[in-house]
């Protein structure tokens, strides 16, 4: 009786923990998964009361199931695991899902989903999986590893601009410009975060906190501030509040925000007061692989001198020396890819063209047929950058 009791128990327990899961994320391996497929995934899923989702609470991680997609020669194959990485079942879907309309594809991976957490263990193969020829033998089983594509690991930042995602709570985010630049984001809870950074002559020193709200299963809206402070005897005072809304979850996404910018009078800008609009995008290539845009339209003040030797008295020449203001409009942008590393894809490398358009403002009347040092005509200068990113994540 007490091993009936005790196998009922044990039973009941899982039955529990399997009805618990009603959302799947999935580790897309091959990059078949588009933002329509995932959209058709959903929808079919759904039918059946599962959500899927490519954002992942791992303090609640047994309400999701974990699938793979990935190849095997020409084959797709798909697994799907619990909580506990353990196997629920695996599918080959063949080669010519590959080349199906995303109609067919969707039916096909949400069916084959279906037919794994409905009857976990019926689909399991005595013959390796392609998971096990896949990873290196370092790397685990057929379980999908917590720090692979599905994590999201990425999604909060491009190459500087924030997204409207934000970090887990206990989440610590590290970037790096040519490892001249350095700032750390930190995950106080699932919806604010904190970052700070500075250069390494520690000029300026800028804060960055960020409240984000989740809209849907793929979008956020987020406020924020980026405050920043001169150092080393510098008065430069900049202050850029903003907010921005992002849309598309993993595989792609879109961020539009507009911001008020603030500086004061300083030895470098003149006060500056102007809106800050940012237009960022991301996309998948493969599954390694990401493009990445982002972009700000703004304009600031700038002190110029005038200057004129006035000689209308024969007998001395005066010399004649002004101040003015001279608003410029800048287009800031980086055109580049994102290499999440093969071994840890919390680890990603950035490169890209880094180009900054200025259109210069009006030179006052009275001061055009003066010597001057103000800018004149459209300019444009480019150059490459290079960045590093690590998450240490929350285990």
């Amino acid at each position: 009786m007490p091993r009936t009791i005790l196998l009922c128990s044990l039973l009941f327990i899982s039955i529990q923990l399997i009805n618990a899961q009603d959302k799947i994320a999935i580790d897309d391996r091959t990059g078949i998964l588009t933002s329509e497929l995932e959209e058709i995934i959903d929808q079919k899923l759904q039918e059946d009361g599962i959500s899927y989702t490519n954002m992942v609470d791992f303090t609640k991680r047994c309400s999701y199931y974990f699938s793979v997609l990935q190849k095997s020669g020409d084959d797709l194959f798909l697994t799907v695991n619990d909580c506990n990485t353990t196997l629920l079942g695996e599918k080959n879907l063949g080669s010519r899902i590959m080349s199906a309309p995303l109609s067919e594809q969707g039916i096909l991976i949400s069916y084959a989903i279906m037919d794994i957490v409905s009857e976990p263990g019926k689909y399991i193969s005595t013959t390796p999986t392609a998971e096990a020829a896949v990873l290196p033998p370092d790397e685990g089983s057929a379980a999908p590893r917590r720090d692979s594509a599905f994590a999201d690991d990425h999604n909060t930042r491009y190459f500087f601009a924030p997204s409207a995602y934000n970090l887990k709570k206990g989440e610590l985010y590290y970037n790096t410009v040519y490892f001249l630049i350095h700032d750390v984001q930190y995950g106080f809870s699932d919806y604010f975060s904190m970052g700070v950074g500075t250069t390494v002559i520690g000029l300026p020193l800028y804060f960055t906190p960020k409240l984000s709200f989740p809209v849907g299963k793929k979008s956020a809206f987020a406020v924020g501030d980026l405050l920043m402070l001169g150092t080393w005897g510098t008065d430069f005072l900049g202050n850029l509040a903003y907010g921005t809304f992002s849309t598309g979850g993993r595989n792609g996404n879109v961020t539009i925000g507009a911001g008020y910018l603030y500086t004061n009078e300083n030895d470098i800008t003149g006060q500056t007061s102007s809106l800050v609009s940012n237009f960022s995008a991301m996309t998948r290539m493969s599954s390694r692989l990401f493009l990445l845009t982002e972009n700000y339209v703004m304009s600031a003040n700038f002190n110029r001198t005038a200057w004129y030797y006035d000689n209308s008295n024969p007998d001395y020449y005066d010399y004649i020396e002004e101040s003015f203001v001279q608003r410029n409009t800048f287009w800031y942008g980086i055109l580049g890819v994102r290499i999440v590393t093969k071994s840890k894809s919390y680890v990603s490398w950035q490169a890209g063209l880094t180009y900054v358009v200025n259109f210069p403002g009006a030179i006052p009347n009275q001061y055009k047929s003066w010597d001057n040092d103000a800018v004149s005509g459209v300019s444009m200068i480019a150059f490459p950058t290079v960045s590093f990113t690590m998450k240490f994540k929350n285990k």
